[in-house]
Order: C-alpha cells, then sequence, then structure tokens
C-alpha cells in the first residue's frame, strides 16, 4: 500500500477506522514537534576527553533524541566498557563504570537538557536547544480541523511555554508530567491518539485508542503502537490522519453500493421484471463490482492525497 511504500506502518486497518473517529489528539514534545539544534549544545563546565566519553558511553545506548543529538555531535568519541546499563523510564540511562554510578536525570533548573550524577552528586549539565520541526504549523492547523489537539510533556514548564509562544494550536498543555501521569490523563477521553517518539511513552500507548511513534524507538514501543512513522515526519503524520478519514468514507460508499447493488435486482427478481436465473447470475457479480469501485477509489481518491504534501515522499524514504 501507498502508507507502507512511505514508511508508515498500520497495523491492522481498524486503526485507520479508529483514527477518523479520534476527537482527542495527545502530542509529546520533544523529538515529536521538535528536534534538537546541534549548534545549541552548552555544559556546565570544561569536559575534558574523559567526561565526553563517559557522557557519550551512556547516551549510546539511548533512543531519546537528546541522545541521538549528542551521538552525531561526538560521534569520534570511543565508549567505554561500562556495566549495568539500564533506561529509566521517565528519567533516563544509567551505568556504572570503574566502581561508580552514573546517572542522566532530568535538570532541576528551568532550562532544557539534562545533569549527569556521578554517585548521587552533580557531575555536570547539559544544556540542549530545540527547534520546530518542519511544517509544524501547517500539521497542526489541519489536525485541529478533526480532533482537540493537546501538548503533553515531561520537559519543564519553562520549556513548554516558550514553545507555546509559537503555537497556538492546542487546546490543553501539561507540563512535567511522568509515565503514570501521561496515561492517566490522555485515556481520559473516550476515543484518544497519542503521538509520541516513543520513549518512555509505553504506558501511554497502551491507554489510549491510537497510538503514534513518531521514529523506530524500541521493539517494546513499536510492538505496542498502533502506527510507526519511521522518519517521524509531520507531513506523513498529516497523510495518515487524511487517508483514515478517505478510507472511512470509502468505506461507506462501497458498502451503500453494495447494499443497494444486491437489493435492486433481488427486488426486480421478486417482482418478476428479471428472470432469477439471471439474478442469481448477476448477484454475485456484486462482489467483482465492489472490488472494481475500491480500487477506482483507492487509487483516485485516498492516494489523490499525496499531491497535497508539501514534500515530495516515494518508497525510497520509507525506513
Amino acid at each position: 500500500s501507498r502508507l507502507s511504500e512511505m514508511g508508515i506502518l498500520v497495523k491492522d486497518a481498524s486503526a485507520l477506522e479508529r483514527i477518523s473517529n479520534v476527537k482527542d489528539v495527545y502530542f509529546d514534545k520533544t523529538g515529536t514537534l521538535t528536534e534538537p539544534d546541534k549548534k545549541e549544545v552548552r555544559f556546565s563546565r570544561r569536559l575534558d576527553s574523559n567526561d565526553i566519553s563517559i557522557l557519550m558511553s551512556i547516551e549510546n545506548g539511548s533512543r531519546h533524541p537528546y541522545a541521538k543529538q549528542l551521538q552525531k555531535k561526538f560521534s569520534n568519541y570511543q565508549s567505554l566498557d561500562i556495566e549495568n546499563w539500564q533506561e529509566v523510564p521517565g528519567s533516563g540511562p544509567k551505568c556504572c563504570w570503574r566502581g561508580d554510578l552514573y546517572e542522566i536525570r532530568p535538570r532541576q533548573d528551568q532550562l532544557r537538557g539534562f545533569s549527569l550524577l556521578k554517585n548521587g552528586d552533580l557531575y555536570f549539565e547539559v544544556e540542549i536547544g530545540e527547534t520546530p520541526k518542519v511544517r509544524l504549523e501547517k500539521t497542526l492547523s489541519e489536525l485541529k480541523n478533526w480532533a482537540r489537539l493537546h501538548l503533553i510533556s515531561g520537559d519543564k514548564k519553562s520549556s513548554v511555554e516558550s514553545f507555546l509562544q509559537s503555537q497556538k494550536q492546542f487546546s490543553g498543555v501539561h507540563a512535567e508530567i511522568g509515565p503514570e501521569a501521561k496515561a492517566a490523563i490522555v485515556s481520559e477521553p473516550e476515543l484518544s491518539a497519542f503521538v509520541g517518539d516513543g520513549v518512555n511513552d509505553l504506558l501511554v500507548l497502551a491507554s489510549v485508542s491510537v497510538g503514534v511513534s513518531m521514529g523506530n524507538g524500541i521493539r517494546e514501543t513499536i510492538d505496542q503502537s498502533d502506527v510507526v512513522i519511521g522518519d517521524g515526519s509531520l507531513e506523513k503524520l498529516l497523510f495518515l490522519w487524511r487517508s483514515s478519514h478517505e478510507y472511512t468514507r470509502s468505506v461507506a460508499i462501497i458498502l451503500g453500493i453494495s447494499i443497494f447493488y444486491n437489493l435492486t435486482f433481488s427486488i426486480l427478481s421478486i417482482y418478476g421484471f428479471v428472470s432469477p436465473l439471471f439474478a442469481a447470475i448477476i448477484m454475485p457479480m456484486s462482489s467483482a463490482f465492489v472490488v472494481a469501485v475500491a480500487g477506482f477509489l483507492g487509487s483516485g481518491r485516498l492516494l489523490s492525497n499525496q499531491n497535497q504534501l508539501p514534500l515530495k515522499l516515494n518508497a525510497r524514504e520509507a525506513v
């Protein structure tokens, strides 16, 4: 299908139907609506090569957007032989090296980034800037026509408020929210969707009508998601929503045609306008007719939405 060719993995057709019925869409912020700015990475003190090696050894196993940005920035640094690496939901990764415990935790101030602790004490802090993703405003403006939009983030309140200065599409905003609280909030509406980058979102994805992962996350995240958009593209998220509404509209049209077709020939046969033999021959042809109509709608309506995308997308972009 065109969705799969574009790198959009939909687990089953019922997910498309549920998307078209969703009334509330909850968005994570970091990695979903924004991306780290590689030009804006600052440290609370001057780091030597050993400090950076420690940092990268911890971050190399993480799928968080900050971690992936640092992996690009410091790709030449060699990883250390760390032990007991573990990613803590709602916090960050931790590990042991030479008998010391290193942990990444959210910053206690209002700046974007994180703190690295050594044996429970602050080792240094990292500040990372963010920029809105391409086509963010267009995506939110169109999605707002179909559902109420909510922002739900574990980031500090000041970071969320800074982001909201340029984005006015949200009906509700939640900041400094942990995984358990996120799951409770998004499960309140009867029909809701959650769109996140998959990091620390397993509970949330299991609590909503439709879970959408933006990017290739961990295996558990993919298993919990109804839809996975491999490259995290907002253009493809918008195409997914358009496609879901076209899909349900096409199903309704096809069902109506099928009912009308069979009912018409049944009545004609009962009142003698057509012979029973002719009706017996023509009625099974309704299946072929419905398939033909489905193919026409699929190529002419549902997939025509591709032309509305601001960027040209093709199979080579699929992840």
